[in-house]
């Protein structure tokens, strides 16, 4: 538990930390374990993280998992697995880029010598920044979950084998709303507008697959020994997106029901690539070694003509 506090040391004008910084507060929880025997193994981690940042709209929760598992299921096979997943959610100012944030309006004298303002027009723009900060509503989430699992074979002396499944999920959602009031407040729109008000989400879902197979042989003739490799490899990527906007949303409303308009633009992408290797490694008195050997790869994404 402690406290969140914004640097002054580089601002323009020192009263945008005046205006604009305040002093938060944020908690952070953490929790691990581990344990296990001779043939099974294992390990626990997660967090979770709250912070109300150091000015408006800058809070953040985040939360955090991690388990890993080991077994030695019999004298052949062996297990590893791992899953881990993250959460983010928090909170975002304008973009400095649009001229609305009001950290880079105050420090670029949009409002001019901030630090030359009597006590009545600090007041006032004191004011004027708050009602601009308690109307701005845009917030992301994300997670992510993580897992791979893989088999190690010890078939017999000199060959072994392995398999390795792996999965990788990411998702993420924007909304930034823009209420009459928002609007307003920035100068935007004339006081008393009703029908300015615009929502635009964006979602994304990115989803990665991993599959690998391999197969190692050793043998040794005296002063020779042999190390001979093959195997697969899939890597397949899935990315889904989508991009609305709602226009003419009255205030209140945070969702799309309520549009009069609605413009919708969408998104999607497969892409596999797969390949199989084999590798060769000999060796001579265990001092000198010769190793060589080819890939062969091909992409969903190269098309019929390359």
């Amino acid at each position: 538990i402690g406290i969140t506090k914004g640097t002054e040391d580089f601002l323009f004008f020192d009263n945008t930390a005046e205006i604009l910084y305040e002093t938060g507060t944020y908690q952070e929880y953490k929790l691990s374990a581990s344990g296990g025997n001779d043939n099974v193994t294992y390990s626990f981690g997660g967090s979770m993280l709250d912070d109300d940042g150091f000015r408006p709209n800058n809070g953040q929760v985040r939360h955090n998992l991690r388990t890993t598992v080991n077994a030695q299921l019999n004298d052949v096979v062996t297990y590893t697995g791992s899953l881990g997943f993250t959460s983010s959610e928090f909170q975002r100012d304008n973009n400095a880029n649009s001229s609305f944030g009001s950290f880079s309006s105050l420090e670029s004298a949009r409002f001019g010598d901030v630090d030359a303002l009597d006590a009545a027009a600090f007041d006032a723009l004191d004011d004027q920044i708050a009602t601009i900060q308690s109307n701005v509503d845009f917030t992301e989430n994300n997670k992510r979950f993580q897992t791979s699992h893989s088999m190690n074979f010890n078939i017999m002396e000199g060959l072994a084998a392995k398999a390795v499944v792996g999965v990788d999920n990411r998702t993420s959602r924007q909304r930034q709303i823009w209420t009459n009031a928002y609007l307003i407040a920035l100068g935007a729109i004339p006081a008393g507008t009703s029908d300015q008000g615009t929502i635009q989400l964006f979602e994304r879902d990115q989803l990665g697959i991993t599959i690998e197979g391999s197969v190692q042989y050793q043998k040794d003739f005296e002063d020779i020994s042999t190390v001979t490799v093959v195997g697969g490899q899939l890597f397949r990527a899935d990315d889904r997106q989508v991009n609305i906007l709602g226009s003419e949303i009255p205030d209140g409303v945070k969702t799309m029901n309520s549009a009069s308009e609605t413009n919708v633009a969408d998104f999607r992408r497969t892409v596999a690539n797969y390949g199989f290797f084999f590798q060769e490694n000999i060796g001579f008195m265990d001092k000198y070694f010769v190793e060589f050997g080819a890939r062969v790869d091909d992409n969903t994404a190269f098309g019929e003509e390359v």
